[in-house]
């Protein structure tokens, strides 16, 4: 785990797809001092019951308080993050020029991306064009 703030921690894991999959959190890694949640209400105790993950397999971030013990699961593979455009350095042009839009250094963060859709109705990463006068 990684502090991210003020005595926040934090870890992104993943699941597999079997049913039944739990975690604690062991503070030594040798189960001498391990935190878990018998309740079920979002904050930990010492030597308490497995903390289920309902949602199914996929990536997770957890996060844990050091100091109220609250925690939070949150399911990663459902979220979706806005894909970064990139139409590469600004251009100066006169009429009647042919001009190439290169999208190619444009990524998506949750995995590749489908299409590129230029506003002058293009489609693909790199496009050519030339403005008639």
């Amino acid at each position: 785990m990684s502090l991210v703030g003020n005595h926040l921690w934090q870890v992104d894991v993943t699941f597999g797809e079997e049913s039944g999959a739990r975690f604690k959190f062991d503070v030594y890694g040798d189960w001498r001092l391990n935190y878990g949640d018998s309740d079920v209400d979002g904050v930990v105790e010492q030597d308490g019951g497995d903390i289920a993950v309902t949602a199914g397999g996929g990536r997770y971030r957890i996060t844990i308080n050091d100091q109220t013990l609250a925690y939070q699961v949150e399911n990663l593979s459902n979220s979706n993050e806005v894909p970064v455009a990139d139409a590469g350095p600004d251009q100066t042009v006169a009429v009647g020029d042919i001009v190439t839009f290169d999208g190619s250094g444009s990524y998506d963060p949750d995995g590749s991306l489908v299409d590129y859709y230029w506003n002058n109705g293009q489609h693909g990463d790199v496009v050519t064009l030339a403005y008639a006068a």
